[in-house]
């Protein structure tokens, strides 16, 4: 279960950041927003596209490299966590976004919640290989 969870997380996260990187404006406009210049293309490829393929190949490493699984999952928690928390408190301050971005906040929470479980089930000796 940890390989496959860290293998879909990994699909998801370094699919995201390679259409950010290669057309950062393509993906803004998939999300209602524009890019008015450099500076806003400067900032989606590094948050968006270099750290989410970087994240991307973490999680894909974890899925292969057993040695590798439960930092993956660390890294996994934390990084869908953080983005979900963002999300929420957004929602209390901001209000409603569009149904893409309630997508992600689902997608989030459940990688989240699952790479939490697998965890929390898991032994850190047995992790290491």
């Amino acid at each position: 279960m940890r390989k496959i969870v860290l293998a879909l997380a990994a699909l998801e996260i370094f699919g995201v950041g390679l259409v950010y990187l290669v057309s950062p404006k393509t993906m803004l406009a998939m999300n209602g927003m524009a890019m008015a210049g450099v500076n806003e293309a400067h900032a989606a490829r590094a948050a968006y596209g270099g750290l989410f393929v970087a994240f991307g190949v973490l999680f894909a490493l974890g899925a292969f490299n057993a040695r590798l699984t439960r930092i993956s999952l660390v890294a996994l928690a934390t990084f869908m966590s953080g983005f979900a928390l963002g999300r929420m408190v957004s929602l209390a301050a901001d209000g409603m976004p569009p149904p893409a971005f309630l997508g992600a906040l689902a997608s989030e929470i459940v990688f989240a919640g699952l790479a939490i479980a697998l965890l929390a089930r898991s032994e850190p000796a047995a992790d290491q290989g």
